[in-house]
Formats: C-alpha cells, structure tokens, sequence
C-alpha cells in the first residue's frame, strides 16, 4: 500500500488537512507533527516533501514520480532532512537551513546540473538507450561485477530514470544523441564513433572558418 492510502485510512484528519490546503493551494509555512511512540511522523514529513515537489501531484503525491523517488532516496539537491534520532539537532544546523532558503533552488532550472559541471554544458551527451529489463538482465549475467546501490533498485525506478533522459534527449536534440544500447558491443561503440568523429569534423570545420575571419580582418 502507498503510504498516500495508509493516511487516508488511518489518519483521515491529516488526510483531509493536506488535501485541503494543497487543492486550495494554502500550504503553511512549517507543520508540527506529533504522535505516540511508533506513529509514521518521518513517513509523514516525507511524503509531505514528496507531495510538495511531485511531478503529477493529484493533489498530493503520486508515489511513482521521478522527484518522489529521489526524494525518498534523499537524493533531491533541495530536500534536507535532518535525523534527530542519529544525531542531535544543533542550533548551527537550523540557521543553516534558514540560510539555504534565501538562495535559488538547486534543482530549478537544471541549476544542479549546472553547479555539478560548474556551469559548463558539454557539445555532446550521448545517450546509452536500454530497456531496463534488458540493462538488469546482462548485470544479472555479469558475476564478476561489482554490485551497486543502484543495480538492487526496482524496476520503476528505472524505468522512471529512463524517462527522464528520454525527455531530455527531446528537450536539447542538438546536444544528445541517443545510441541503441541493446545492440552488440560492436555496433554501441561504432555509433559513439562515429556521432564523436563527426561532431569533432564539424568543430574543426568551424574554427578553420574563425581563422580565416580573423586572417582576413587582420590584413585588411
């Protein structure tokens, strides 16, 4: 069950008191959520998060999201959770945050992306293509590879990640250039190839062109 269903069912009041201010789009600036011993309240907080930022909220979170499975992953550039149970929470810790708020969103814009490449845009991305069912399978196949978080996650994670690029590969179809993955080895590394040595033809094309300019400018 989706912890949107266990909510519904067994606390209805903060059912209805998140639905309420997210369809009226009347958020408070902060909750307080308080409960006995064993009650969900970090489940809670996160899917409030979830809820927040998701991809199709309706109108909270649907759970299956891209932005929801980051954030549940504590992947989310923007989201902060601070664990009161591993470690205390410090006064330097929440002015902290009170700073992050005053700054622009990690994740708006691709300012993430942005700030992991220190504002550079490469010319080419390629795009490994595969169906995921397929990428898992040849790991599965792999023994001698070294397993990683990622290799152990379900297969809508995946699928989601996938998506992601997909979209991205049609937002900036000058920039990525999408392979066949589930091809041969041979023929995944020829098509790299092939797009990179062209790429690099045309660049070079395009400074010869520069030179040239800047010849002419000087003689004359």
């Amino acid at each position: 069950m989706k912890f949107a269903g266990y909510l519904e069912n067994k606390q209805p009041l903060v059912w209805k008191t998140f639905s309420h201010a997210f369809a009226s789009h009347r958020l408070a600036h902060a909750y307080l959520l308080s409960g006995e011993a064993g009650a969900p309240l970090k489940e809670t907080a996160f899917f409030l998060a979830k809820s927040i930022l998701c991809d199709h909220p309706d109108p909270l979170a649907d759970e299956t999201c891209l932005t929801c499975t980051r954030i549940e992953h504590r992947t989310y550039a923007d989201f902060i959770f601070l664990d009161g149970e591993e470690n205390s929470i410090k006064k330097d810790d929440v002015q902290e945050i009170l700073g992050d708020f005053s700054k622009t969103p990690l994740e708006e814009k691709g300012i993430m992306n942005l700030f992991a490449t220190e504002g550079l845009e490469p010319d080419l991305t390629l795009f490994f293509d595969i169906k995921p069912e397929i990428g898992l399978a040849r790991i599965a196949a792999n023994s001698g590879r070294e397993v990683n978080r990622l290799d152990v996650e379900k297969l809508s994670f995946h699928n989601q990640v996938r998506s992601a690029f997909q979209e991205l590969a049609k937002r900036f179809p000058k920039r990525y250039f999408t392979i066949d993955a589930s091809q041969s080895p041979e023929a995944v590394y020829q098509a790299a190839y092939n797009e990179i040595k062209a790429r690099l033809k045309s660049c070079l094309k395009r400074c010869r062109r520069r030179n040239a300019c800047c010849r002419n400018k000087r003689s004359s």
